[in-house]
């Protein structure tokens, strides 16, 4: 009995080693890496940068967008304007017609409030698409023990993030933190993928969101 006991729990740590091993790849491979393992510091010891989008200090960003949802395709402009305790975003077409406006917390002791949406919005799939990337887009999921960080690349990291059910993967510039894309995955929920690049300073030139082809939305920086 005892030999049994022994054996089956040396069979539990192999298993779990080989878990781990599996988890590292399938990461690497999903963010596009070659090859990847678990950082905390950079070269000579310097703590790597935390995964932004937004800096700290950015206040407002305009962009031109364009939304496809369902086969609908809608334009306009998009404003995000950061205050106290949250985001605002809204959607506005050229001639001021509101498509939605909502509302993301600074972190996640609140949900994404939603203060108007269109009809063609008012849908469960497409408020839950709306929710998950813009916390997506400014990092709603907290870190918590089950955060982990790996180097993919020489100079690139990326982040995963469990929380809730659900899985935020941050592929970043290791010294600037730059997100390049990010994917959300979590059991019965939707896949939801964005990219972003040709950073400013505070925030990037262009974003785009998609879900399959059921819903995409691409934004351009409008220059001030």
């Amino acid at each position: 009995m005892t030999y049994l006991m022994i054996n089956s729990r040396l069979n539990m740590n192999s298993a779990a080693r080989i878990y781990g091993f599996v988890f590292i790849l399938l990461i690497g491979l999903l963010a596009g890496c070659s090859g990847s393992k678990k950082v905390t510091a950079g070269p000579e010891n310097i703590k790597v940068s935390q995964p932004r989008i937004f800096a700290p200090n950015f206040k407002k960003a305009l962009y031109k967008a364009d939304m496809k949802v369902y086969g609908r395709e809608l334009s306009g402009l998009m404003l995000f304007k950061k205050s106290k305790g949250s985001t605002r975003v809204a959607f506005i077409s050229e001639f001021g017609l509101k498509y939605f406006d909502l509302e993301v917390p600074a972190n996640d002791t609140a949900a994404v409030t939603f203060h108007y949406l269109i009809d063609l919005m008012n849908r469960k799939p497409v408020m839950k698409m709306l929710e998950i990337s813009f916390g997506m887009l400014f990092l709603h999921y907290p870190e918590n023990d089950r955060t982990y960080t790996f180097e993919c690349q020489p100079g690139r990291n990326i982040k995963v993030i469990k929380y809730k059910g659900e899985k935020a993967i941050y592929g970043y510039e290791q010294h600037s933190g730059q997100v390049t894309d990010v994917r959300q995955n979590g059991l019965f929920k939707p896949k939801i993928r964005m990219e972003a690049g040709e950073y400013e300073v505070q925030y990037p030139s262009k974003i785009r969101f998609w879900q399959g082809k059921k819903i995409e939305i691409d934004l351009m920086l409008v220059e001030e």
